[in-house]
C-alpha cells in the first residue's frame, strides 16, 4: 500500500465529511466537482499508455 495515498486519505477523508455535513449545497457542488475531477485524473492517469512498449 502507498504510505502517500493512506495519509492523504486519512487528512481529506474528514475534510470532505464535515463540508458535505455543515456546507450549503453550492458548496457541496463544488467539493462533489472537485472530487470528481480528481477520480477522472487519476483514473486516466492510470491507465495511460506508454510509447517504450509498442513496436514502431
Amino acid at each position: 500500500m502507498n504510505v502517500k495515498r493512506f495519509i492523504s486519505g486519512m487528512v481529506l477523508f474528514p475534510i470532505v465529511a464535515v463540508i458535505l455535513i455543515l456546507g450549503n449545497q453550492y458548496i457541496v457542488d463544488i467539493a462533489v466537482s472537485i472530487v470528481a475531477i480528481m477520480s477522472i485524473h487519476e483514473f486516466y492517469k492510470a491507465f495511460r499508455t506508454s510509447r517504450k512498449g509498442k513496436a514502431n
